[in-house]
């Protein structure tokens, strides 16, 4: 049997593999760049009219400022009907709401109502920039050239012309009209100079290598690399390396890839650079050069999937490879046949075993051999090169992993006596009361309760003070109660409520020990030991469900109504006046929630303000995330951002703010702070969409808003290195198959990037495990985690009661997963819940 821990048992939605390489943050920004989908702004924001909050520096066309009647919300209000006719700005704020949630058809049908109802200047230059970015991002980029163009055309004077002329960029790019991008992107750098260089040359190099004018591109390319901008610039570099290879430029194209490789602190990259650096030598001829370039990414790198390429050219040239470092190589590009061979040559050089000093790579080699016999399918031959390992190099770094890998491939019950065998074998080694701990579960899972007990009390009485014992004495407990011992299971409670240190653990022992007391008909006892429970850190999941339980409620209670307006003025006063009581700055300042000039006069303020007002979401996202970060210890600093970025729509760097701004206040409970710092925390966008999805298939809001707070922060372009996308994080396998459910026959994976679409599907589905589990909100929550099959069989052990339910999740993520969305819950209930 498997090792219990391993997420083998995950459900169709975390399923698919994740790609072997590291991607950067701003790495994956830029790829989700070319994604689709679409974050909104306020009208107020596309327009720079914050009050105090300008989008962009005072220049010769500064932005408009906000009518002193005018506020920007908090929380976006439901947007009206098409047919509605409220007042102009309201039509423009409906049009920019719809855009937010990626629902184009409503944003265009609001943004002509407000040029059928307007003539202000402004108001019509909203629109314009509004029908051509929701066009864009529709993907009817011809659509978007006829309105940009037509703006230009009829209002050449408006200060948003430069705006209009980069937008117009990128729908020419799209349309693959690339004379007509680079004369854009052009026209953007003459109206806009020194602001987002960095972002137009790049669409200029694109446009000028689609026509072959390489000249143009170098400029363009070392011009975006030389401009400022977030992040680095080896992408740029990279691209750069390639147009001066295409040229002939051998130098130049090596130095630039030598430039990577000396300033990128991740391997990949390094092994990407010095292949591609050999691939151009080897190209030039020059092959002693090329084969060194491919020789130091497979004796550094070999884990990276380009140093593979390097290796294809040195075996088929004959060049000499170290066995070792080739047997790496092809395991880690999976190719297992070519990586055993090369291992057993390099682990036949040693004999039967020679000491470990003349054999500095044996163990690593032996460790490999293992995985890729594993990877082929070979238990026996995995198993027979660990136990070479662990027999021949006890004082190796490899040898504890390898003794767990045996366990691991072993089936029950050899598994657990490998576990056992090494708890005995090294019981000082930091590791042995994890082998205890998994030899128990797997007792467990396979029924043998006694031994299952036994494990876990060994491993309370030898390592009381390990991070594992507490837990260990819970677990032993756990299925004591579940075999109806109620007396011994309280022992065993109590055991852990003494080991814990942590009150989220005590209270969890707590909440136990009144189980066993109402289970034993102490109804007072059981009582007090939930109050005791409920005292104990709070906020967490154990002490909130003892106050449930006190009160004789499920998990996951809804109020009896709920609303997402609030005085928002009197809660950001009152948020204010704690500021300046707990921040003795604060008191000086006036405007205490608008910008400073110190924040939106910064570099990255101005290029996100600038690159969010022109749809380039992502990039703004990296470029505002950077700021927030370097002004993370500035309390008011951070504040202003906090409300900014949810103004904006930028809702996980709003929470993340926001808690910053707690966490510097220095409170003991980072949940006591004002209801508007509160709610920048939990918010609650896309209200319309939520609230709609919610009434069509069943699932409470405050389930939606939690699930997606702990899935996405609320960013809709989060992605995943395992593929999964949107506020939902669907993987593409389950998002294809709700989609044909819902008969979304037009569906693509960018879909997820759009509240509209991934907001209603992310409902669907869970009212879909609901009815396949059920459950509960708590088994429909594990079940859209690790699938309704795992869902299915936690029911099944926890017979009914909710509280061992939640222990009996057999995967620690998708335990966490439950409890961390039911602690949200409970947030949400808290501030919107009446």
């Amino acid at each position: 049997m498997s090792d219990p821990t391993a997420p083998a048992g995950r459900g169709p939605r975390r399923m698919g593999r994740a790609p072997r390489l590291p991607l950067s943050y701003v790495a994956v920004l830029v790829v989700c760049a070319c994604l689709g989908g679409a974050t909104g702004m306020a009208v107020l924001t596309r327009l720079g009219w914050l009050p105090s909050v300008p989008l962009l520096p005072p220049s010769a066309t500064p932005s408009l400022t906000l009518p002193p009647t005018l506020t920007p919300s908090l929380t976006p209000s439901p947007s009206p009907s098409p047919t509605d006719t409220p007042i102009p700005p309201a039509r423009v704020e409906a049009a920019d709401a719809a855009l937010a949630a990626g629902d184009w058809p409503r944003a265009l049908a609001e943004y002509a109502a407000v040029q059928a109802n307007t003539a202000d200047p402004a108001l019509l230059a909203a629109a314009a920039l509004g029908q051509g970015l929701a066009h864009l991002k529709a993907g009817a980029p011809q659509a978007a050239i006829a309105a940009l163009t037509t703006f230009i055309a009829v209002a050449p004077d408006s200060p948003s012309v430069a705006e209009a002329q980069f937008i117009l960029g990128d729908a020419y790019r799209a349309a693959g009209q690339w004379p007509e991008a680079l004369a854009a992107y052009a026209a953007y750098l003459a109206l806009r100079p020194n602001t987002l260089d960095a972002y137009a040359q790049a669409g200029r190099a694109q446009a000028a290598i689609a026509l072959g004018d390489y000249a143009t591109a170098v400029a363009a390319l070392q011009a975006a690399i030389a401009a400022p901008r977030s992040g680095d610039s080896f992408d740029l570099q990279e691209q750069l390396a390639e147009v001066y290879a295409t040229l002939g430029d051998v130098e130049n194209a090596v130095a630039t890839y030598d430039a990577v490789y000396q300033a990128t602190d991740q391997n990949w990259r390094k092994a990407r650079a010095a292949v591609k650096a050999g691939q151009v030598l080897y190209a030039d001829g020059q092959t002693d050069a090329a084969y060194a370039k491919f020789l130091d990414a497979v004796n550094n790198y070999p884990e990276a999937a380009a140093t593979f390429d390097g290796l294809l050219v040195l075996v088929n040239d004959g060049v000499p490879v170290d066995d070792l470092q080739r047997g790496l190589t092809n395991y880690y590009a999976d190719n297992y046949e070519p990586a055993r061979d090369a291992l057993l040559r390099y682990h036949a050089a040693y004999g039967d075993g020679a000491p470990s000093p003349s054999a500095p790579g044996d163990p690593t080699a032996l460790y490999h051999l293992g995985l890729t016999y594993a990877a082929l399918q070979d238990p026996p031959a995995a198993i027979s090169a660990w136990r070479e390992l662990v027999d021949t190099y006890p004082d190796d770094g490899l040898w504890a992993e390898a003794y767990f890998q045996i366990a691991f491939i072993q089936p029950y019950p050899d598994d657990v006596a490998t576990f056992t065998a090494f708890a005995d074998a090294a019981p000082a080694a930091p590791e042995a009361p994890d082998a205890l701990y998994r030899a128990a579960r797997l007792r467990e899972r396979n029924n043998d309760f006694q031994g299952a007990v036994a494990l876990w009390n060994r491993l309370a009485a030898d390592y009381p003070a390990s991070a594992q014992a507490p837990d260990a004495a819970m677990q032993a407990g756990l299925v004591l109660y579940r075999a109806h011992d109620y007396g011994a299971a309280g022992l065993r409670f109590e055991l852990a409520q003494a080991l814990a240190a942590d009150p989220a653990d005590q209270a969890r022992a707590a909440l136990w020990i009144g189980k066993v007391k109402q289970a034993l008909g102490d109804d007072d006892g059981a009582r007090a030991a939930w109050t005791a429970a409920a005292a104990l850190g709070p906020h967490g999941y154990y002490a909130l469900r003892a106050r449930q339980l006190l009160a004789g409620q499920p998990p996951f209670w809804p109020p009896a109504r709920y609303s997402f307006s609030s005085d928002q003025a009197a809660e950001r006063a009152e948020a204010e006046a704690w500021l300046r009581a707990t921040f003795p700055l604060a008191q000086s300042v006036t405007n205490l929630s608008d910008l400073q000039p110190g924040v939106w006069q910064e570099a990255r303020f101005v290029r996100g303000a600038a690159l969010w007002k022109l749809g380039r979401w992502q990039e703004a996202h990296a470029e505002f995330d950077s700021l927030r970060l370097a002004l993370n210890g500035d309390p008011l600093a951070t504040w202003q951002l906090a409300v900014y970025f949810h103004t904006l729509g930028a809702y996980d760097l709003a929470i993340r703010a926001a808690r910053q701004v707690v966490d510097l206040a220095g409170v003991a409970d980072s949940l006591q702070a004002p209801s508007y710092l509160l709610r920048l925390r939990y918010p609650a966008p896309f209200s319309r969409q939520v609230v709609s999805a919610a009434n069509t298939y069943g699932v409470h809001p405050f389930v939606m808003y939690a699930k997606m707070r702990i899935e996405s922060f609320f960013w809709k372009f989060s992605y995943s290195v395992a593929e999964a996308r949107g506020l939902n994080q669907f993987i593409p396998p389950t998002a294809n198959d709700v989609a044909a459910q819902l008969g979304l026959t037009d569906f693509v994976l960018d879909d997820l990037y759009r509240p509209a679409v991934s907001i209603p599907m992310g409902a669907y589905y869970l009212n879909y495990i609901a009815q396949q589990t059920g459950g509960g909100p708590e088994a429909m929550l594990a079940g859209y985690y690790a699938g309704p099959g795992n869902a299915d069989i936690w029911l099944d052990l926890a017979q009914g009661d909710v509280d061992l339910f939640v222990e009996v999740i057999r995967l620690p993520d998708a335990q966490g997963y439950v409890t961390t969305t039911f602690e949200y819950f409970e947030e949400y209930r808290a501030l919107y819940g009446q």
